[in-house]
């Protein structure tokens, strides 16, 4: 077996020989590899890869920074990590929740405690990723039996992603650490703190809100945007997953094998009958033909407005303009 392999870097166009379990960082600095901001990771035969990863097989290779849509996830995901430190040090019987992207950036909640948090808190979280990024952390990936990785979680309190490690049905699992402390991410993470300098922790509602850079310009967070309707709509939402008691993906695996789908189904269905009917009843009692073809037609109230349809008003097209309800 040859000890070098062909490399192929669609940065700079170069094909080269490197050693078998060169990693992409290693690739990356002899290539003198140059990029508008900091490298995250790479391309790997059109997959992607961390800078940890090691070559043993001929590659075509482009790395990646955080303007490409790979680079930006593996960015957010570090600073996920990064907030779920500050906050397992600064308050370590809180649980911290992610919940949705909202106002361009993410709602964040500290649950499992008796109070909301106050805008100081949220400024000493914010100061504390700070001074992690500043110390330059490196985020290691692990990978373990799973069974070992399942018993690992418990040992320190994470529940919700032993549930999902067990559904999984794989021998090996990874994840994170940090210090001492893990987590476990669906993807890929930049390599050290160090490369996560812009972001803001801002009070928002009764939590917080995670604010990322921008992808067209890296060096700045995305500017707020009020979505208050958007929000309350989120609120929503999880109100009627706490009705339905499926909070995460593993309650809703757990439901699935437990023969509760079809109950889970019917329930949700019935919450949004609930939440559509107030305003929008189908009204029948006006059928007429029409005197240029021979469709039915049915009359429809939504709120104050009342339109006139052809055929079933589901796929029906409108035939007369909103007039108001009188």
């Amino acid at each position: 077996m040859e000890k070098t392999i062909r490399i192929k870097c669609l940065n700079n166009n170069n094909t080269f020989f490197v050693e078998r379990g060169t990693t992409l960082k290693e690739i990356a600095d002899s290539q003198n590899i140059k990029l508008d901001h900091p490298i995250l990771g790479a391309m790997v035969n059109n997959q992607i890869r961390e800078l940890s990863f090691e070559v043993y097989n001929p590659k075509t290779i482009e790395f990646i920074d955080i303007t490409h849509k790979d680079g930006m996830r593996m960015y957010i995901r570090g600073l996920s990590f990064l907030l779920y430190v500050a906050t397992r040090e600064l308050f370590p019987e809180a649980r911290l929740r992610i919940d949705h992207s909202v106002s361009k950036g993410f709602y964040c909640e500290l649950r499992d405690i008796d109070y909301q948090p106050a805008i100081d808190d949220v400024f000493e979280l914010g100061q504390r990723m700070r001074q992690l990024a500043e110390e330059d952390i490196p985020i290691v990936q692990h990978k373990e039996e799973t069974e070992d990785v399942v018993e690992f979680f418990q040992q320190h309190g994470l529940h919700d992603k032993v549930e999902l490690l067990r559904h999984r049905g794989q021998y090996y699992s990874t994840y994170y650490t940090m210090k001492d402390h893990i987590g476990k991410f669906y993807g890929f993470m930049v390599p050290s703190t160090g490369y996560l300098k812009v972001f803001d922790l801002n009070k928002y509602y009764n939590g917080m809100l995670l604010q990322v850079p921008s992808q067209e310009n890296p060096n700045e967070v995305q500017e707020l945007v009020e979505q208050n309707k958007m929000f309350e709509i989120f609120r929503e939402f999880s109100h009627w997953n706490q009705v339905l008691n499926v909070t995460n993906i593993s309650d809703l695996n757990n439901a699935a094998t437990n023969g509760k789908a079809e109950r889970l189904i019917k329930v949700s269905e019935a919450l949004h009958e609930k939440k559509i009917s107030p305003n929008c009843r189908l009204h029948l009692r006006t059928q007429k033909r029409c005197k240029d073809c021979s469709d039915q037609r049915a009359l429809i109230q939504w709120k104050d407005h009342l339109w006139e349809t052809a055929g079933y008003p589901a796929i029906g097209q409108w035939h007369l303009p909103p007039q108001s309800f009188t």
